[in-house]
């Protein structure tokens, strides 16, 4: 097995980046505020969405056991081997720049009724210019093969391990995934508190983690536990670093739009909450492995 280390805090930032985090706030809570125009409500449902319920349904023809749920997080499911993978090692490979590849074949076996063995193929595409899959809207499984972006992966991987986190939650250990990790840098038990004390929610930790986990992935405003304020803020925090701030801005306000399309509530004290548990003491450093 490969070793990941946890990405946490590092050294504190230049100022520079507490400046565009406190700016890009300040656009953020504007973008909320201002929702979205008359005509881009009209145009909302031309806006490419994942069908999860297809999605699901063609992996599973590749992955028989993805709807079976899990009773103990260590069971071994030819899903969770994948949702691990995509998650913890072919998702941040995706993002290096070193990195060359265009797309990721995984394999996967299974046992068919008959108790033969049976391979089936996963391409998973990077979409880096260079090689587009040839499907990239709702994929079909044909011939024992599926096409699918790093995104669509991605959301079927953090479907499959709400469950696992679940389970972790329940013997106290808070699993957070690398993008989440990498920009939710406080106490995810402090940040339960307050929510229960100043907003009075009454869902449990592992609700939370599912929240900050698929809010944090590029399409988890597809996916059931994601929120508006959490994105936002993960959003601000992860592009603070970035000099190009026009740039930025352009990728905070396409993600805002992405979760207002699909109907997901804004809520600027929430937003607010979040954005302190993305800069609690200092802002997280991208590990560069």
């Amino acid at each position: 097995k490969k070793s990941w280390k946890l990405l946490g805090a590092m050294e504190k930032p230049p100022g520079w980046i507490f400046y565009n985090f406190r700016e890009g706030k300040k656009k953020v809570m504007k973008m909320m505020r201002d929702g979205l125009s008359a005509e881009e409500l009209a145009t909302a449902t031309k806006i490419a969405a994942y069908d999860m319920k297809v999605l699901e349904r063609e992996f599973t023809k590749i992955c028989p056991d993805y709807p079976d749920e899990l009773t103990d997080p260590d069971d071994f499911q030819v899903s969770r081997t994948f949702a691990m993978e995509i998650l913890f090692e072919v998702g941040p490979a995706s993002n290096l720049v070193s990195n060359t590849e265009t797309r990721r074949i995984m394999e996967l076996t299974h046992m068919d009724k008959a108790g033969k063995e049976v391979t089936n193929r996963v391409y998973v595409h990077f979409l880096k210019n260079r090689d587009a899959p040839p499907v990239t809207g709702n994929p079909r499984a044909i011939n024992g093969k599926i096409h699918l972006t790093i995104r669509q992966a991605s959301l079927l991987a953090l479907k499959k391990m709400e469950k696992v986190i679940e389970l972790m939650a329940a013997k106290e250990k808070y699993l957070l995934f690398p993008l989440a990790g990498n920009v939710f840098s406080g106490s995810v038990t402090d940040l339960h508190k307050e929510l229960k004390e100043k907003f009075g929610v009454t869902y449990d930790i592992a609700h939370l983690l599912k929240c900050i986990n698929e809010s944090a992935y590029g399409g988890g405003e597809n996916l059931e536990f994601s929120e508006l304020p959490a994105a936002a803020a993960f959003t601000v925090a992860s592009t603070a670093h970035m000099s190009n701030r026009d740039n930025a801005e352009k990728i905070m306000e396409y993600r805002v739009k992405c979760f207002q399309r699909v109907g997901k509530e804004a809520d600027l004290a929430l937003f607010e909450l979040y954005t302190k548990y993305c800069i609690r003491g200092r802002l997280v450093r991208p590990d560069p492995n």
